[in-house]
């Protein structure tokens, strides 16, 4: 027993010894001052590479290791460096003019100058590239006619093409679940249309990307006949989901009892197999206060690139006023980006009645017409519980109103009113996820929102704030500014694809023309959302405050909320 004892003793110690760092120098046969250092053995010969292949890439060609000595206390690397080789020049054979115009070619930028790996490397790498990316992913480049006088090397480039690739047919496993003449329009891999190799590199984001469906194996491609044919295995995912949130607050109108909110939202994806999108919403985010939504959304027009989405919002404002708002949109999608073009139709009528005849109304009678545009990037792999990336996206609308006068008010007043100004909105917004360590994930998003009118504004013309989708702690809807700036932080536990637990702040900056306020709201609080299998469950506490409010008056609420999917 002891005399095992002692060889495992003498083993560890062997070990430990070879695995301690030593000083080390690495010499150099040049002017090159010598570098040290401490390393293992490995260690050393992992420093001596690297640096032999940095010469390598600066034009010292003939750079090599010649000697390594491992002694008991230092280590020594011996590098021959020779001499540092030129350019003569770099003539080019069979490549297209615009390929070389494109990966920025010019002969005369390798005419005496110092040869660079790096410099030659990204050169034929752009070529492979661009070649790639027009139907040749077998192309191939050669130097040829290489000659070396001195120290000047001479060479030619000569280029390949290889067969042209068109795409086949797209096959999809199982066949019933999305219609392959959509894939093959959301993917741009059309038959028939030359072989990209972004396109192909991009099929698992792409796809993963799409909510209601997923990549379950590798992009399996052939090639024979001067065709890709390419194969995926997709699974569905239950996508469409009806779901319900209740709020429990205050009644401000009632001391001593509770006021119920909520929302009922039904959610319609990949209709008939083709990625169409259908959305209803109806909310009662107060007494009297209701909102309807609705969506429609198809993707690949007539097999085009191009999209058509329908949205109409009715928004009733207790016995204040009644907006109704119809967007037309059309969209471009390619990658991750998306670029709409918007005509907006919106009107409002007043329903309260004005107290005084004499001044400015508060709500006003108007229709507004409006053209925008909106670009839109996603870079987020999973939308649910994203561990990485981001989204953001920019929109602006510009267009003119028509203010139809209140027969309640002095005729007079609107002497002073232009009623037919141009009115004229932007939002930008966007979202950050980083993985920080495990299963904990930094989530930041922000948003900035204006109505610009320099003539007149209504308090029915402004933009909302509050609820559990924007600054939370707050009543939905109940913040009425022309300009706003939001941002929430959030610290997520992720526990699987569709589960959190998260703690969070939300900061506001906001600013009412119409009732020449500002404010910095904020809120705090906890919450999560479970994966049951079925759907998902969702509770969040939050604490609201204004900068009117002390923390004692401030508000909280309590949103609980089942999503179900199918």
């Amino acid at each position: 027993m002891k005399t095992s004892l002692v060889i495992l003793l003498l083993l560890l110690s062997v070990n430990f010894t070879f695995a301690q760092e030593k000083v080390y120098q690495i010499s150099f046969s040049s002017h090159l001052a010598a570098e040290t250092g401490r390393a293992d053995s490995a260690g050393l010969v992992l420093a001596a590479r690297k640096i032999k292949n940095q010469l390598l890439a600066e034009g010292y060609l003939l750079a090599n290791i010649d000697q390594l000595d491992f002694a008991a206390d230092t280590l020594r690397a011996q590098i021959y460096v020779g001499e540092r080789y030129r350019w003569a020049a770099l003539g080019v054979s069979n490549i297209p003019e615009e390929m070389l115009s494109k990966a920025g070619y010019r002969q005369r930028d390798f005419d005496g100058v110092t040869f660079s790996g790096r410099a030659f490397n990204r050169l034929v790498s752009k070529l492979l590239g661009l070649a790639a990316n027009n139907g040749y992913p077998f192309a191939n480049l050669q130097l040829q006619h290489v000659s070396i006088r001195g120290t000047h090397l001479k060479a030619i480039l000569r280029y390949e093409p290889g067969p042209v690739i068109n795409y086949d047919t797209l096959a999809i496993a199982p066949a019933g679940l999305i219609k392959r003449e959509f894939l093959e329009n959301y993917l741009h891999l059309r038959p028939g249309t030359p072989f990209q190799l972004p396109q192909v590199e991009n099929i698992a984001n792409a796809i993963n990307r799409l909510p209601y469906c997923r990549l379950v194996d590798s992009t399996r491609l052939k090639f024979a006949n001067n065709l890709c044919a390419i194969s995926l295995q997709v699974a569905p995912v239950k996508a469409n989901k009806i779901d319900a949130l209740l709020g429990f607050l205050p009644n401000q109108t009632n001391d001593n009892g509770l006021l119920l909110t909520g929302y009922v939202n039904l959610h319609l994806q990949n209709l008939f197999r083709s990625g169409k999108e259908l959305s209803f919403v109806w909310r009662q985010f107060k007494q009297e206060s209701q909102k309807l939504y609705f969506l429609y959304r198809h993707p690949n027009l007539l097999r085009s690139p191009v999209g058509l989405q329908v949205n109409f919002n009715l928004l009733k404002q207790d016995s204040s006023f009644l907006n109704t708002d119809f967007t037309l949109a059309g969209f471009y999608q390619q990658k991750k980006t998306e670029v709409a073009f918007t005509a907006v139709f919106k009107s409002s009528r007043a329903l309260a009645i004005t107290r005084d005849s004499l001044a400015v109304p508060e709500f006003a009678d108007f229709t507004l017409r409006q053209l925008g545009a909106r670009v839109t990037y996603s870079g987020l792999g999973n939308t649910i519980n994203p561990r990485q990336g981001a989204k953001g996206y920019v929109e602006v609308k510009v267009g003119g109103k028509k203010i139809k006068p209140d027969p309640r008010v002095a005729e007079a007043v609107y002497d002073s009113i232009n009623l037919a100004p141009a009115q004229m909105e932007v939002t930008v917004g966007g979202e950050v996820n980083q993985r920080l360590t495990g299963p904990l994930v930094a989530h930041i998003d922000a948003s900035y929102g204006q109505v610009l009118n320099n003539d007149q504004l209504f308090t029915n013309d402004l933009l909302r704030l509050g609820g559990v989708n924007s600054l939370r702690g707050f009543n939905e809807l109940d913040i009425f500014v022309s300009t706003y700036l939001l941002a929430r932080l959030e610290a997520r536990i992720i526990m699987n694809m569709n589960s959190r637990v998260f703690v969070f702040y939300d900061q506001a900056f906001t600013w009412n023309n119409v009732g020449n306020s500002r404010d910095t709201p904020f809120g705090f609080g906890a919450g999560m959302v479970l994966d049951t299998g079925a759907g998902e469950l969702q509770l969040v506490y939050a604490l609201g405050v204004s900068a009117q409010q002390s923390l004692s008056l401030s508000q909280s609420k309590i949103h609980i909320g089942y999503v179900a999917r199918f």
